[in-house]
């Protein structure tokens, strides 16, 4: 596919050497350990299959003329500050995001190596980065790969490199002068076979070890790439359109002997839906077996696959299928039908155990898969007692309702509370409904199942590979308990205050973790420390006397950049006022901010206006915050979008008052005409994650004015907001009575700020 060359050139440098005295340094890696959860780490897996994805050696074999290097944070050996240095020399860093999971440690990788080295690119592929492209972006990647790699991460190499902007580069999303573009997507390749070879040299052999055979070294192949099934809980089809796509026998038969060459004996197959090209696979069994090639492997399977072609197993069997991930999903089936697990109804549940039998008659261990949803209630605890029938073991895992899939978008519309899983957490719930959440229900069946006395006979008296298997189990479980730490409790504690939203539970682990790591600065110091303090002495003093002035200058000090408001409030001062709404022009602001620099600890920028009406009000947030001030806006959040909360953050902002007065769609309607409340709520929590992605550098208010149309609602206010997370929940009285035309403003006392 060719690409048309766009000469526009960037107005930063491409690196640190701006002379061409090198090549374009590229690192692929795997992101930091940084943040662990506790009692469990998110990445668990870790623990029991350290084998590299072959993600990695792939995109490497495409952009071999610039020779990337490989650091895997995961698994190498080296503290996160040796990661972080060694990160942070080179010009492009390119990791893969497959998982919500995993999203939190490759931020704080991203926001640790800008730290060390602005000028390096960031560069994000997979799943998750594709999915939530926009979110990555705002989040400090510089690129984002959607979909297939190779070519596009190539091209994309080649402009960074020349120090173009990637315009017209497929599947590639960038920012450029602070705004967001999303290129078209880039058309999957028609041919896998055309696709470079997969570099294995940059991979450090000695830190893999897969545990499915006592010999070689491990590696990961893809024989294809896609799923065509609708499962509805299911990113992968949405990620490939619901195709799949095949390389031929001879091409996979190269890649292993590839990996046999360097001593490869075990082998991870990952594709998403192995065995759906059976007579391809066949060839491949019987090769293998012509060869002499002594292999161990393991794959994902169907439940069809294995009913429909029991041959075909028993020639994987014979081929070096030691171990299999076999996706149950669930015991009912009228459930089964409802995930589209299988939309044409060729199997049920009665049918796992023949899975099981033909795949252990196969000398095959298998890992059976269940995703606990919000149906599976309905499943009856005795029916979890009998797994042991369908499978050596179980992951009962919890469901994430990533954007895009449908269950994500069937579960709010059945009005599920479903938290934003740019994020997850494995101690976190993803959705709840009517005070229960997710969780609650599968616990116990999972913990029986781990602690069944068949695992700790295999542990001691197994083959060989289920004794590395359960040792490898409950090790990792041992020291991942082990590693307990003050921060590691306050987070557990912190995902179980189930009086906050799960959304403000997740946010506030994140900005623990920012905070904790430096990984961004945050709040910028206000006034000088001495001054300040004797300011205040003065003020408070005066204030106690009765004396009607302060001779130092203020503390905080309004400006009023706008009187242009969009809504129509009767309990505001706007009814009185009759003058036409008009901004402030930049000189004047300039001079008000010259005044005040060096004298002022805060600035308010709102009065009668909507801040977010001021075209300028990033920019003069800034302003006023460069010189020192602590700048706060009160906002009703109807034009308040995410990428504005973003900026508003970035540029320094310190306080923000959410105006928001009811919520009961009713009642605030008649006190916010022209507003919308879901866009509100809505626009706030989109405000609460960048700010808690950045260590919640803003301290946010929600705020009523308490009126007899919602004055019964204080208490629902109080808990609904403190539940989305913000810091403070404020109840303010009617100071200025416009409402009321026959009764005069207060002015017995100011109006709070």
């Amino acid at each position: 596919m060719s690409t048309a060359i766009d000469i526009t050139r960037e107005t930063t440098p491409r690196r640190s050497a701006l002379a061409r005295t090198d090549r374009l340094r590229v690192l692929l890696s795997k992101p930091a350990n940084l943040y662990r959860s506790w009692p469990f780490s998110n990445d668990f897996m870790r623990h029991i299959f350290p084998v590299a994805a072959a993600t990695y050696p792939q995109l490497a074999g495409a952009a071999a003329k610039y020779r990337p290097e490989f650091l895997d944070g995961l698994f190498e050996r080296m503290s996160p500050s040796e990661y972080l240095a060694r990160a942070a020399r080179a010009d492009v860093v390119a990791m893969g995001v497959v998982s919500s999971m995993l999203a939190l440690n490759t931020e704080l990788t991203i926001q640790r190596i800008k730290a060390l080295n602005p000028l390096c690119r960031i560069v994000l592929g997979g799943h998750h980065a594709t999915l939530y492209a926009d979110e990555w972006l705002r989040r400090g990647a510089d690129y984002i790969v959607r979909g297939e790699g190779e070519e596009a991460f190539t091209t994309l190499l080649d402009r960074i490199d020349a120090g173009l902007v990637p315009r017209n580069v497929p599947g590639v999303s960038y920012r450029d002068h602070g705004e967001i573009h999303h290129n078209p997507a880039a058309p999957l390749a028609k041919d896998l076979d055309s696709v470079p070879m997969p570099d294995w040299s940059i991979l450090n052999w000695d830190i893999y070890n897969l545990g499915v055979s006592n010999r070689g070294r491990s590696a990961t192949i893809e024989t294809a790439r896609g799923c065509p099934f609708p499962c509805t809980f299911c990113s992968v089809s949405t990620m490939w359109n619901r195709s799949q796509r095949f390389k031929s026998a001879d091409r996979v038969l190269a890649e292993i002997e590839n990996v046999y060459a360097r001593g490869v004996r075990q082998l991870v197959v990952g594709d998403d839906n192995f065995g759906a090209k059976p007579a391809r696979d066949m060839v491949i069994f019987e090769e293998i077996a012509r060869r002499g090639l002594d292999l161990s492997w393991w794959c994902f399977i169907r439940v069809d696959t294995v009913l429909r072609r029991p041959e075909f197993i028993r020639a994987a069997g014979r081929a070096g299928l030691r171990f299999a991930f076999v996706g149950y999903e669930s015991l009912d089936d009228d459930i089964l039908r409802q995930y589209g697990k299988d939309p044409s109804g060729r199997y049920s549940v009665s049918d796992y155990r023949t899975v099981f039998e033909r795949l252990r008659a196969a000398n095959v261990f298998v890992y059976g898969l269940f995703g606990r949803h919000a149906e599976t209630r309905r499943e009856k605890f005795r029916a979890w007692l009998s797994t042991r029938q369908v499978a050596d073991i179980t992951a009962q895992t919890s469901f994430i309702p990533i954007k895009g899939t449908p269950s994500a978008a069937d579960l709010e519309s059945r009005g599920y509370q479903v938290k934003n899983s740019f994020y997850q957490d494995r101690i976190l719930p993803a959705f709840e409904n009517d005070g229960r959440d997710q969780s609650s229900g599968f616990v116990l069946t999972a913990l029986i199942d781990l602690f069944q006395p068949a695992n700790f006979y295999r542990m001691w008296r197994g083959t060989w590979m289920q004794r590395q298997f359960f040792r490898r189990l409950y090790g990792g479980m041992l020291r991942d308990l082990a590693g307990v730490t003050p921060t590691r409790l306050r987070t557990l504690w912190t995902a179980n205050r189930t009086a906050r939203s799960l959304d403000a539970r997740q946010n506030s682990i994140v900005s623990s973790m920012v905070k904790r790591l430096g990984a961004k600065a945050s709040t910028r110091a206000a006034g000088s420390g001495i001054v300040s303090f004797w300011r205040r002495i003065d003020t408070a003093a005066r204030h106690l006397l009765g004396r009607d002035f302060v001779a130092a200058p203020p503390r905080t000090v309004t400006i009023e950049t706008t009187t242009r408001c969009t809504l129509d409030c009767p309990m505001c001062l706007r009814e009185r006022d009759t003058a036409k709404p008009a901004e402030m022009t930049d000189d004047v602001f300039e001079r008000v901010i010259g005044q005040v620099e060096h004298r002022a600890e805060h600035v308010v920028m709102y009065g009668l206006g909507e801040p977010m009406q001021d075209r300028a009000i990033v920019a003069r947030v800034k302003r006023a915050s460069d010189v020192g001030l602590g700048v706060q806006i009160s906002t009703n959040a109807m034009r308040l979008d995410r990428e504005k909360s973003a900026k508003l953050i970035e540029a320094g902002l310190r306080y923000m008052i959410f105006s928001v007065d009811s919520t009961n769609n009713a009642v605030y309607d008649q006190l916010r005409a022209g507003g919308d409340l879901e866009t509100v709520v809505k626009n706030v929590r989109g405000f609460e994650v960048e700010n808690a992605s950045r260590g919640r550098p803003v301290h946010t208010t929600a705020q009523m004015v308490v009126l007899p149309e919602n004055r019964g609602q204080v208490h629902e206010f109080d808990r609904f907001w403190r539940r989305e997370g913000t810091n403070a929940v404020r109840f303010k009285t009617d100071e200025v009575r416009a409402h009321d035309p026959g009764t005069p403003a207060r002015h017995e006392r100011p109006c709070p700020v």
